[in-house]
Protein backbone atom coordinates (compact mmCIF):
# COMPACT_ATOMS: atom_id res chain seq x y z
CA UNK A 1 0.00 0.00 0.00
CA UNK A 2 2.45 2.48 -1.16
CA UNK A 3 1.60 6.06 -0.16
CA UNK A 4 -1.55 4.88 1.06
CA UNK A 5 -0.67 4.35 4.80
CA UNK A 6 -0.44 0.39 5.86
CA UNK A 7 -3.58 -1.19 8.58
CA UNK A 8 -2.58 -1.81 11.59
CA UNK A 9 -3.83 -4.92 13.81
CA UNK A 10 -6.78 -2.96 15.33
CA UNK A 11 -8.07 -1.74 12.01
CA UNK A 12 -6.94 1.84 11.85
CA UNK A 13 -5.30 3.24 8.56
CA UNK A 14 -1.96 4.83 9.70
CA UNK A 15 0.24 7.00 7.49
CA UNK A 16 3.55 6.28 9.00
CA UNK A 17 2.19 6.63 12.80
CA UNK A 18 1.94 3.77 15.28
CA UNK A 19 -1.18 4.36 16.63
CA UNK A 20 -2.53 2.68 20.24
CA UNK A 21 -5.69 0.84 21.11
CA UNK A 22 -7.99 2.23 23.75
CA UNK A 23 -11.35 1.06 24.46
CA UNK A 24 -13.52 4.10 26.26
CA UNK A 25 -15.96 1.87 28.76
CA UNK A 26 -18.70 3.16 30.96
CA UNK A 27 -18.97 3.27 34.68
CA UNK A 28 -22.13 3.72 36.49
CA UNK A 29 -21.87 2.39 40.22
CA UNK A 30 -19.42 4.46 43.11
CA UNK A 31 -18.95 0.02 43.97
CA UNK A 32 -17.22 -0.35 40.13
CA UNK A 33 -15.30 2.40 40.73
CA UNK A 34 -13.73 1.00 43.43
CA UNK A 35 -13.12 -1.93 42.18
CA UNK A 36 -10.93 -0.32 39.67
CA UNK A 37 -9.10 1.86 41.67
CA UNK A 38 -8.47 -1.12 44.76
CA UNK A 39 -8.58 -4.36 43.22
CA UNK A 40 -7.51 -2.88 39.46
CA UNK A 41 -9.73 -4.75 37.59
CA UNK A 42 -12.69 -3.95 35.19
CA UNK A 43 -15.64 -6.41 33.55
CA UNK A 44 -16.94 -6.80 30.11
CA UNK A 45 -20.04 -8.87 29.70
CA UNK A 46 -18.58 -11.70 26.69
CA UNK A 47 -21.90 -11.15 24.94
CA UNK A 48 -21.55 -7.67 24.52
CA UNK A 49 -18.08 -7.01 24.22
CA UNK A 50 -16.50 -5.39 21.29
CA UNK A 51 -14.87 -6.77 18.45
CA UNK A 52 -11.50 -6.30 18.78
CA UNK A 53 -11.16 -6.31 22.48
CA UNK A 54 -8.52 -8.53 22.73
CA UNK A 55 -6.10 -5.80 21.51
CA UNK A 56 -7.08 -3.14 23.36
CA UNK A 57 -3.75 -2.43 25.30
CA UNK A 58 -5.46 0.95 27.29
CA UNK A 59 -9.11 1.46 28.84
CA UNK A 60 -10.37 4.98 29.75
CA UNK A 61 -13.56 5.57 32.01
CA UNK A 62 -16.80 7.51 31.17
CA UNK A 63 -18.24 7.96 34.66
CA UNK A 64 -21.76 9.04 34.14
CA UNK A 65 -23.87 11.09 36.52
CA UNK A 66 -23.22 9.39 39.86
CA UNK A 67 -19.77 11.03 40.29
CA UNK A 68 -20.56 14.29 40.38
CA UNK A 69 -18.14 16.84 39.08
CA UNK A 70 -16.31 14.58 36.77
CA UNK A 71 -19.82 13.16 35.52
CA UNK A 72 -20.33 12.94 31.74
CA UNK A 73 -16.66 12.86 30.73
CA UNK A 74 -13.60 10.59 30.20
CA UNK A 75 -11.40 11.66 33.21
CA UNK A 76 -8.99 8.43 33.66
CA UNK A 77 -7.10 5.62 31.77
CA UNK A 78 -5.28 2.69 32.38
CA UNK A 79 -3.19 0.21 31.02
CA UNK A 80 -4.30 -3.27 30.31
CA UNK A 81 -2.37 -5.56 31.81
CA UNK A 82 -4.64 -8.90 30.97
CA UNK A 83 -7.60 -10.85 30.65
CA UNK A 84 -9.91 -13.82 31.85
CA UNK A 85 -13.14 -15.09 30.91
CA UNK A 86 -14.82 -16.07 34.26
CA UNK A 87 -18.30 -15.84 35.64
CA UNK A 88 -19.71 -12.81 37.40
CA UNK A 89 -20.10 -15.00 40.41
CA UNK A 90 -16.44 -15.78 40.50
CA UNK A 91 -15.29 -12.02 40.37
CA UNK A 92 -18.53 -10.90 42.62
CA UNK A 93 -19.10 -13.35 45.26
CA UNK A 94 -21.16 -11.08 47.23
CA UNK A 95 -23.54 -10.67 44.37
CA UNK A 96 -24.30 -14.28 43.90
CA UNK A 97 -27.80 -13.78 43.87
CA UNK A 98 -27.23 -11.40 40.40
CA UNK A 99 -29.97 -12.36 37.50
CA UNK A 100 -26.56 -12.78 35.70
CA UNK A 101 -24.14 -14.18 38.12
CA UNK A 102 -23.72 -17.43 36.27
CA UNK A 103 -23.15 -15.62 32.96
CA UNK A 104 -19.58 -15.21 31.78
CA UNK A 105 -17.41 -11.91 31.36
CA UNK A 106 -14.46 -10.66 30.37
CA UNK A 107 -12.31 -9.37 33.46
CA UNK A 108 -9.60 -7.46 32.76
CA UNK A 109 -6.88 -6.61 34.98
CA UNK A 110 -5.68 -2.64 34.72
CA UNK A 111 -2.92 -0.77 35.90
CA UNK A 112 -3.16 1.81 38.50
CA UNK A 113 -5.61 4.90 37.17
CA UNK A 114 -4.34 7.38 35.76
CA UNK A 115 -5.75 11.06 34.97
CA UNK A 116 -6.24 12.53 31.17
CA UNK A 117 -3.78 15.81 30.41
CA UNK A 118 -7.60 17.42 30.43
CA UNK A 119 -11.08 15.77 31.15
CA UNK A 120 -12.75 14.48 27.77
CA UNK A 121 -16.74 15.85 27.96
CA UNK A 122 -19.45 15.01 26.37
CA UNK A 123 -20.97 18.08 25.26
CA UNK A 124 -24.48 16.57 24.83
CA UNK A 125 -26.69 13.58 25.84
CA UNK A 126 -25.57 10.31 24.60
CA UNK A 127 -25.92 6.84 25.09
CA UNK A 128 -22.13 5.27 25.71
CA UNK A 129 -21.44 1.49 26.26
CA UNK A 130 -18.21 1.06 24.39
CA UNK A 131 -15.97 3.83 22.18
CA UNK A 132 -13.15 1.75 20.25
CA UNK A 133 -10.21 4.57 19.83
CA UNK A 134 -6.70 5.12 20.22
CA UNK A 135 -4.12 6.19 23.29
CA UNK A 136 -3.61 9.17 21.00
CA UNK A 137 -7.17 10.36 19.75
CA UNK A 138 -7.92 10.03 23.79
CA UNK A 139 -4.77 12.19 24.48
CA UNK A 140 -5.74 15.03 21.78
CA UNK A 141 -9.72 14.72 22.13
CA UNK A 142 -11.21 17.83 23.81
CA UNK A 143 -14.73 16.29 23.82
CA UNK A 144 -16.08 12.75 23.29
CA UNK A 145 -16.72 13.27 19.38
CA UNK A 146 -13.45 13.58 19.21
CA UNK A 147 -13.19 10.25 20.09
CA UNK A 148 -14.62 8.68 17.42
CA UNK A 149 -13.65 7.16 13.97
CA UNK A 150 -14.56 7.93 11.30
CA UNK A 151 -17.20 5.29 9.66
CA UNK A 152 -14.66 4.13 7.15
CA UNK A 153 -12.43 3.60 9.64
CA UNK A 154 -14.81 2.10 11.87
CA UNK A 155 -15.95 -0.23 9.56
CA UNK A 156 -12.12 -1.41 9.19
CA UNK A 157 -12.14 -2.19 13.30
CA UNK A 158 -15.18 -4.23 13.28
CA UNK A 159 -14.07 -5.85 9.86
CA UNK A 160 -17.32 -5.02 8.64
Amino acid sequence: MSGAGKRLPWGRISHGKVETPALVAVVTRRKDWQILRERHWYRIPVEKAPEGLNRVQFLAFYQTAVFGAEKWAVNYYARVKGMRRVLRSEILPEESRHPRANQFYYQIMVSDLMPLPRSVPSKRWRRIVFIPTTLERLMRAEEVNDLYWPARLRTNFTGR
